[in-house]
């Protein structure tokens, strides 16, 4: 996770290279820069005109001395360039090291999909996700079987790729961007044709990124609401909040992208009114309920009990006069 991006990690800090290449940054300080008020101290009381890259730590120097001595191993392992300003920074990079850079690193790159489709997308670029096959690995009793098509045991090659809801969903959402999609029947084939269309800084390129975080978080989330609570949503309305939501996150010069395509708004539109029939249709039923209750309380001709407060009483009135009116 500390790696940087291009190699497969996060770009988190690794606290403890920090920490040594902060120490390792004093230690240069006290060999190169002898202008300063507590360097010339530490000269005077403990290096004492010695070669301070190869003198003894002195044994009377407290905790915080030592520490700055023994970091002379790490202020060696930097490679100087006098056209670079040594900072932290700089020395963090040279004690990280070089790694291999890994062929998707351009799904991670300027990609503006949410944090946790992100992450979900990580954790399947590195073959991490705790698919049936992995569970078994690690000696778990588990049903093998696709939770989304039910006709093949489970594993990230099939989850993402071959199967069928995965690739209803693939195609619809391809065709909304106006790409091409070609049936894939193995993960090297998915990733080759994911690669090329991530590439580049073009819109379509940006738009891709985002779609394909989002679309590889909307199928693990579906497939963990059927294994988890048993609740079972269809291709088609996955597709379609996936839609919506990627026209939500995506900036100003990509949104013009989407106005430009008429199947894009088409498929939008159809989606905001399908939110906003729901919300209408929940909005009747709790007015339908409230205007209910307050006929059942005023037909009993009982006085209001002290468990209902005049408040919710005064909003239950309220909500009836709004349905009737």
């Amino acid at each position: 996770m500390c790696s940087p991006k291009s190699c497969g990690g996060l770009n988190l800090v690794n606290i403890h290279i920090w920490n040594r290449a902060a120490i390792a940054k004093i230690c240069w300080d006290v060999e190169a820069k002898q202008d300063r008020l507590w360097i010339k101290w530490i000269r005077s009381y403990y290096i004492k005109g010695q070669q301070f890259m190869q003198m003894p730590a002195p044994k009377k120097a407290c905790w915080m001395l030592r520490q700055i001595f023994n970091a002379r191993a790490d202020h060696n392992l930097v490679q100087r360039n006098k056209q670079v300003t040594i900072t932290t920074r700089h020395i963090y990079f040279q004690l990280l090291g070089q790694q291999t850079r890994v062929p998707w690193k351009c799904l991670i790159f300027q990609n503006c999909a949410r944090s946790k489709a992100q992450y979900t997308m990580w954790m399947l670029l590195h073959g991490r996700l705790p698919t049936t096959d992995r569970l078994i690995k690690w000696g778990l009793t588990v049903d093998t079987q696709c939770s989304l098509c039910h006709n093949h045991e489970e594993n990230r090659d099939h989850l993402f790729v071959v199967c069928d809801f995965a690739r209803n969903i693939w195609m619809k959402l391809m065709q909304w961007m106006q790409h091409d999609y070609i049936r894939k029947h193995n993960w090297e084939q998915h990733m080759g044709w994911s690669i090329q269309h991530a590439k580049g800084k073009t819109t379509k390129a940006r738009i891709f990124r985002l779609v394909y975080a989002e679309i590889v978080h909307a199928i693990w989330i579906g497939r963990n609401l059927r294994i988890f609570e048993k609740r079972a949503r269809d291709w088609n309305s996955i597709a379609r909040e996936i839609a919506y939501t990627c026209t939500v996150r995506a900036t100003a010069s990509i949104q013009n992208f989407y106005r430009a395509n008429d199947s894009s708004d088409e498929l939008i539109e159809k989606t905001v009114e399908l939110e906003k029939a729901d919300e209408s249709r929940m909005a009747a039923l709790a007015r339908m309920e409230a205007s209910e209750e307050v006929i059942r309380v005023l037909r009993s001709g009982r006085a209001i009990q002290p468990k209902m407060p005049f408040l919710i009483l005064l909003l239950i009135w309220n909500a009836t006069l709004a349905a009737y009116s």
